[in-house]
């Protein structure tokens, strides 16, 4: 067996890997391939690059596409005058926007994760759940009014007209304060 400092010739015998003349690995001709070939190759990769850069700025036009309806998003839904909030079945909210967080006197997205309910003043509560029992039984906009509380105590007036989201897949009420 052949030590790792050696190579075989092509003549079955034994050198040093360091002799001077011996032929290259790294500087061996590639196969040949003839000329046509080669330009078709050529012709290939560049197609398939063309293709790629086209690829590309589709999906950076895309991207800002993308950007410029998501900064138009943010206006209409977060700054819109009216409050928007999005909760599941039993009411508890998983999406609002700044307006229903500042009337009901919440700071950034606090209001995730609560309950509706808890805002609803006491003597409306049985309303609110029967609206929001026939919101979900019916699948058609409902529209309450009641009391609703704001964290600090106060209470206002006001009207939710909601509406089942079938875009969420999960039946949940998008609501407008």
């Amino acid at each position: 067996m052949p030590n790792k400092h050696t190579w075989q010739k092509e003549d079955g015998g034994r050198g040093d890997i360091l002799n001077p003349k011996r032929k290259s690995v790294r500087g061996a001709n590639p196969p040949h391939h003839d000329s046509e070939e080669t330009v078709r190759l050529i012709h290939e990769l560049r197609e398939r690059q063309i293709e790629l850069e086209t690829q590309n700025e589709l999906l950076r036009q895309t991207q800002e596409e993308l950007e410029a309806g998501r900064a138009k998003f943010f206006g209409f839904y977060n700054l819109a005058p009216v409050g928007f909030f999005t909760m599941n079945g039993e009411g508890l909210v998983f999406e609002a926007n700044l307006t229903s967080t500042k009337l009901l006197g919440m700071e950034g997205n606090l209001l995730d994760g609560h309950s509706f309910a808890e805002f609803v003043a006491a003597e409306h509560q049985d309303a609110f759940y029967l609206f929001l029992k026939k919101l979900l039984l019916a699948g058609t906009p409902q529209s309450c009014e009641g009391g609703i509380k704001r964290q600090d105590g106060l209470t206002f007036w006001a009207r939710l007209d909601a509406t089942v989201a079938k875009e969420a897949g999960d039946g949940a009420p998008r609501t407008t304060l």
